[in-house]
Parts: structure tokens; sequence; C-alpha cells
């Protein structure tokens, strides 16, 4: 089937008018008639010639795909929200932005002002720089991949070239597919493709915006490659300042490109300049992993200009922290905090933290007064896991349940250790809690939550309701309920004796991300879009409304006395409010988004993860950072204190579990 205006996709989708067409398919304006919102609709279409099989693959790599861009949450980067067949054919369903692409912006007025691409080239690289800390490269960078929603500019369509790529292969040679004016030369050369592919492309785009025309042109296919692979790289006449950000992104030789984190932090420096100057020198480094570092003093964090925000990179000897802005120099921009990330970030932490001391033992610890922590042990599965979403302590301290891709695992604590791997699971974990009295442990599956008992390592029950997959779940302080945020919009409340729903807590207005009761039961909290909504779990009435003013709401903590309420937040920052007065009592300002929170049980500090593949440790009485610690690869997605308070761990995209000893 191809898609006709009126058609339903995925018996929930409604197809309203065609908006975009290509190569690769068309995207439909479409209507999701289960949450009633509207969604942009892509339709892949496969090569007539392509055998059962071959469209199998075809779907198979769309859902793979479509999963890791996914997993993408930052305001520069469309939400995907589902994938689905229909009839032989992929759709991959995502949010609707009503703005013009960056390419239709510069058909319509012509070339850019270096300013205004100054900026838009800023918000891509942040983007860039979150998609490529969780390790997903969007191959087909170009103008019309870029959407402007009003101010803020949106990468859409990662990981189509990866689809388009498999569909290729499967029916000819030397197949092209991407855009070959904004391919860097080893896509063209067929040579494998990495982050730094994505930032030649960046330069391209931004090339064309500020020169109304892409930096390699020709009249047939042949003559652009030919552009692209050897004829000299042309000047940006009009680029301003910008000349020199552009040169270093357009350079052939993928490990002497700048990094995404970089690359944002010169943009941002350029904006932020008092007057028109010369841009400093672009230092290209390789885009690589930053194995274990030790630790040194953190820097100031830099102001950023109106409309974006600044964070580290990953250089210790780059430049100095940008300039303050100046006022007007960038115009019509309203407060926007974008993610600044990047698997090549900074290690930044308290000064007088010991190194991270590796599994191994090999270096020597730097010690002093401040408070800090030592790195006790990684644990590491055997199989092929790329992510740990969900870590937590059972309440006597002596298990550590984890749960990630299609897993859910149970480690002895103190022997660092697997105990069981709990079989017949494949869907993903993306949040799991052991019961008050650690006899049940709840996990996340894709439309619900099963138990299981934790002695006995089986399986339950399966509590069926949601609609899509679940986000969170938590227990109530006496065990007897359990709640569970999912993205459909909704928190249920289980009975666990009676393995039954008892109700349903609506009216969020995006997914709920995460989901905690507070310590005396009464109140749960629920993170979704950029609030956090309180509800009285007796009366199961929403009693307010707690306003992050940022992108996303990704955790929610109660502290242990239950007077304070943190949320973590995509805008790379920790809210805290007073639980009674329901009013902000501080915002600890981190340096990436953040995905994951946890109070101490005394109360007294609060560690966070996020981007950076770091995690962050705060006093939560003066708000201050203690020590930012490394020893993650990729993206932090969760951390637990455990019981006694004297160890946390956290889980990350690398796949792996790091516990950490406080001293």
């Amino acid at each position: 089937m191809t898609g006709t205006g009126g058609n339903l996709v995925g018996g929930r989708y409604r197809l309203t008018a065609v908006v975009g067409q290509g190569g690769m398919g068309r995207v439909w304006r479409g209507w999701d008639e289960v949450l009633g919102r509207q969604v942009a609709v892509k339709e892949v279409l496969p090569a007539p010639e392509l055998s059962a099989e071959e469209r199998s693959q075809l779907i198979r790599r769309t859902k793979v795909e479509a999963q890791a861009a996914a997993r993408l949450r930052h305001a520069g980067i469309i939400t995907v929200h589902d994938v689905v067949e229909q009839d032989g054919v992929p759709w991959i369903v995502m949010a609707y932005v009503d703005g013009p692409s960056l390419g239709a912006l510069i058909a319509r007025q012509g070339r850019l002002g270096w300013e205004q691409v100054a900026v838009i080239g800023a918000q891509m690289a942040q983007s860039l720089a979150h998609a490529h800390s969780v390790g997903v490269v969007h191959r087909d960078l170009k103008p019309d991949n870029v959407l402007m929603d009003g101010e803020q500019a949106v990468l859409t369509d990662f990981g189509i070239a990866r689809i388009l790529d498999t569909a290729s292969t499967l029916t000819a040679t030397h197949t092209v597919v991407g855009t070959p004016q904004f391919m860097p030369p080893e896509q063209l050369n067929g040579q494998a493709v990495g982050a730094s592919a994505d930032l030649w492309s960046l330069g391209a785009t931004l090339f064309t915006a500020v020169e109304g025309h892409p930096p390699f042109t020709g009249q047939t296919l042949m003559e652009i490659i030919t552009a692209v692979l050897v004829k000299p790289v042309p000047t940006a006449a009009h680029a301003g300042p910008l000349a020199d950000v552009l040169a270093a992104l357009l350079v052939r030789e993928p490990g002497m490109r700048p990094d995404a984190a970089e690359t944002a932090r010169r943009l941002l420096a350029l904006i932020a300049a008092p007057s028109p100057a010369p841009s400093p020198a672009l230092r290209a480094t390789p885009i690589r992993t930053v194995p274990d570092l030790p630790m040194s003093a953190a820097p100031p964090r830099p102001e950023a200009a109106p409309g974006l925000s600044a964070a580290p990179t990953e250089s210790a000897a780059a430049p100095a922290a940008a300039p303050a802005p100046s006022s007007g120099r960038v115009t019509g921009m309203r407060r926007r905090t974008l993610i600044l990330g990047g698997a090549g970030a900074g290690v930044l932490a308290a000064v007088g933290i010991g190194e991270a001391l590796s599994q191994m033992g090999a270096r020597p610890a730097r010690r002093s007064d401040i408070h800090g922590a030592l790195l006790a042990a990684t644990l590491s599965s055997t199989d092929t896991e790329i992510n740990v979403y969900a870590v937590a302590f059972s309440p006597d301290g002596k298990t550590l349940a984890t749960g990630g891709d299609g897993s859910l695992r149970l480690w002895d604590v103190a022997a660092k250790s697997s105990i069981a791997t709990l079989s017949g699971y494949g869907d993903t974990v993306k949040s799991v809690a052991f019961s008050p009295d650690g006899k049940t442990l709840a996990s996340s599956l894709d439309n619900g939550v099963r138990l299981w008992d934790v002695a006995a390592k089986s399986s339950v029950a399966a509590l069926q309701g949601h609609t899509t997959y679940v986000n969170g779940v938590a227990f109530s302080p006496d065990g007897k309920t359990l709640a569970s945020g999912s993205e459909d919009r909704t928190v249920r409340l289980w009975d666990v004796a009676a393995k039954s729903s008892v109700a349903t807590l609506d009216g969020h207005t995006s997914g709920v991300s995460a989901v905690a009761f507070s310590p005396d039961g009464k109140t749960l909290a629920a993170g979704c879009d950029g609030n956090v909504r309180l509800w009285d779990v007796a009366s199961r009435r929403s009693v307010a409304t707690l306003d992050a003013h940022t992108s996303g709401v990704s955790a929610v903590a109660f502290s242990p006395d239950g007077k304070t309420l943190a949320a973590g937040c995509g805008d790379y920052d920790v809210y805290l409010w007073d639980a009674a007065a329901k009013s902000s009592v501080a915002t600890l300002q981190g340096t990436g988004g953040v995905y994951a929170v946890a109070f101490s049980p005394d109360g007294k500090t609060l560690v966070s993860g996020g981007d950076y593949h770091s995690v962050g440790l705060w006093d939560v009485a003066s708000g201050s950072s203690i020590a930012t610690l490394d020893g993650h690869t990729e993206t932090v997605w969760s951390v637990a204190f455990s019981p006694d308070g004297k160890t946390f761990a956290c889980g990350g995209h690398d796949g792996n579990v790091r516990l950490w000893n406080l001293v």
C-alpha cells in the first residue's frame, strides 16, 4: 500500500496531506487518533524490484534506526514517536514541526547573514553533539533536513541514509545514498562513516546558508562528486568571522575536523563577541572516545548568548571561555536553553577529587579533605547490551538490579558479580524498582510492568494496560501500590497484591518520563514535557504543576524527608522545589542534559547522570557542585544510592554499571 489522504496507518495515524516528497518516499501530515495530536508520518517506499526477503530487511533496518533516533531527547532533534509496518511498507511517526526547512528559507530569502547562520549552526552543533554522545550519526545532514521551529533549528531524518543504504545494497552497486553536495569525501568513496561525517555536512550546510549555494556544484552527478573529492575548498566570501569555522569543518581528512562540541563552543564565542572580528582559529581535533582521565579543577560555566547555552568541550588546551555576550548583537532570539553534549566532552571535577580508579587499580589516587568519590568497580555484562537505562538497590543493599536493551539482571553488590539474568525478557527495560520489603522487583515493559519474585528469580505477573512503552515505575512506601508512567501520557496505579489496575491518572501534556512517591506515600510526582505534575494519591487528583521552564523533564526524586523535590532536565539543569510550598528553591546548573537524579539516604547529597558521560555530585543545602566524576564513556542514563549511603551506582549507554564509593 502507498499512502492516500484519509488512510489510517498502524490503526491510529490518519493521513491528512502530503507535506514533502523525495526519492526515498514522502512525508505526510497526520493525526494521532489515540492521543489526539498532529504528527508527521514518513512513508519509506521500497524499490519495486525488492523481493519479499529484501523488503523484510528494509523494515527491520527501519525499526532499528527509528529506535536509535527515538533515544534522542533534545530540543534541537525531531522526536520519533513510533515506527509501524503496514502492507510491507515501513512508516516512521514523528513530532510535527509547523515551520519551513532551512533549505526553503534559503530558497526564499537567498543567503542569510552570518550572525543568523552562526546561531543556527550553534544549535545544530549542539544537537549533533548530543546525538554523537549516544552513538547516533545522522549521515544525511543538509538544509532540507533542518526544520525551523520559530527560532529553533530542529534536525530531522536521523538514520534515514542508513536505511536507504541498506535498501540500495540489495538492488545495486555503486549507488550514492544521500545528497552529494553535502556528503563528505569518505562517504562518497564508500569508506566507513563516523561522527566526523556530520561535521563536514554541517560545514557544507552553513556554507550554503551564508553564501546561498553549496560549496561544491556541478552540472552532473559526477561533476559534483569530483568537485567534493578533488577540487580546492572554496572560501565563503560572505561568511565574515564565520569563515574560519567553515574552513575547519570542510577538511577532507575526517580525523582533522573538530567535533560537534568544540564547533558549538566556537560558534557561541562568535555570537557573544562584542564586535565583528576574525574568529579565533578553530583547532581541528580528532573525534574520539576519551579514556578515564585524571580529574581537574572545574572551570566556570561560560555565559551563553540569547537563545543558546554554552558548555565546556573536550580539549584541555582549547581557548578560554567565550567573552560575555554583547547587547543587541543577535536580535529577535528568545532565550532557549539547549544541550551541548558529546562523547569527547571535558572532564570536570572539584579540586582535590581523586583520580577515577579503574577496576584494575593501575593508578594512584590523589586525595584531599574535599568530599568526593572513588570508582570502586565496573560491572560489565558479557553480551552485547548497549544501554543500561535503570539501576536500583535492594532495601538491604546486597543486590543491585539493572535493566537495559532487552535485559534484566541481578548483581551481588559485595562480590561485584552477576547473580542472575532474568529470562524471557525481550522488551527494553527503562525502569526498575524493588518493593520496600525487597521481595518483589518491578520492571517496565513496552506496554506495562512485569513483577518478579526476587528470591525465586521468576516472573509472577505482567501488568498490562498502557498503550505504549513505560518509562518509569515506583513502589509506594508501604509497598501496596505501584505507579507506572508511560509515553501514552498516563500514570497508572496498580494494586500489588491483586495485580490489577486501580486508577489511571491522565491529563499530562506529553509522555510521562518518570514517577516518584513522596516518603509519606501521599503524593506522586510525574515528570513530563517541561514540568512536574503532583498528584494526591488518595483522591487521584492533580494538586499542582511545577514548571521547569525546560524542553523536557527526564527524572524526578523526593528527598528522604519529603521536603524537597528534584527534577533532572534536558536543558542541563537540576531543579529543586519546596514540596510543601510547591515553590522553586534552587537550580543546580550542570554541563549536559540530566537524565537521572537520586538523593543520598541522609538527604544531604544529590547525584545526577546525563550527557558528557559524567556523574554530578551536589550539596543539597547550598545548591553547589561538589564534583563531576568521569568514568563512563557514553551518556549516563540511571543513578541510585545504596541504602547505607556509602555507594552509588550509575548505568550508561556504554553498557556498563559503575559503583562509586563516597569518601
